[in-house]
């Protein structure tokens, strides 16, 4: 077996250009050509021709080109690794399906690297002092300035806004209130309300579902 420097992939790449080409793969959300990689990192584990821990690689990618756009990414990789391992055999390729839908989950999710760009941040700052153990428990002591009331605040759920008649219309037109909010597609209600036999309805459901006990 051979060191992932010096090692070549099945198909005669060098290994580790392997690796860093699907890095960037993933971040370009190259689908296809990211796929056709971590598939000869695979079969070139499985081969014996090198190691390649591939899960790690797919990990750090959750957190250093995902991160904070989908902060539930590393809680899926890690589901899909225990997964693969549960299914995973010397004579099937079972746990490649796991590989594979954790490598095409990070090229179509949303990206951010914030996370390492911050690392980075204070790796190129030569001069950058951290505040000493002196200086921060100052300032968790010191008197914080308070913020100023919220309006929105006074609503439905306290005394003082249910006396100022705040109800259900000022709590979603004004508590309510998201920032940064994502594009998940909102609520849809349904499209036929229950009419005058609901009752009857419900009788009929709750009389068949007794009767299949």
């Amino acid at each position: 077996m051979q060191p992932i420097w010096s090692a070549r992939t099945p198909d005669g790449r060098k290994a580790d250009e392997v690796i860093s080409m699907l890095q960037k793969c993933v971040r370009r959300g190259l689908e296809g050509d990211a796929l056709y990689l971590v598939k000869q990192l695979y079969h070139g584990r499985k081969q014996k021709m090198f190691g390649c821990d591939i899960w790690r690689h797919l990990l750090v990618y959750s957190v250093e080109d995902v991160g904070l756009a989908d902060m539930s990414m590393v809680s899926r990789i890690l589901d899909l690794e225990r997964a693969a391992k549960r299914v995973v055999s010397k004579d099937h390729n079972a746990d490649l399906l796991m590989i594979v839908e954790a490598v095409m989950i990070l090229c179509r999710t949303k990206k951010s690297r914030a996370v390492d760009n911050a690392i980075h941040w204070f790796d190129d700052q030569p001069n950058y002092k951290p505040p000493t153990m002196e200086e921060l428990d100052r300032a968790a002591n010191e008197d914080q300035p308070a913020p100023a009331e919220l309006d929105d605040a006074i609503d439905k759920h306290t005394t003082r806004g249910r006396h100022m008649g705040r109800g259900d219309e000022h709590f979603f037109a004004m508590g309510t209130k998201l920032e940064n909010e994502s594009d998940v597609a909102p609520f849809q209600a349904p499209s036929r309300l229950a009419d005058a036999d609901t009752g009857r309805d419900l009788e009929k459901i709750h009389s068949l579902a007794t009767e299949s006990v």
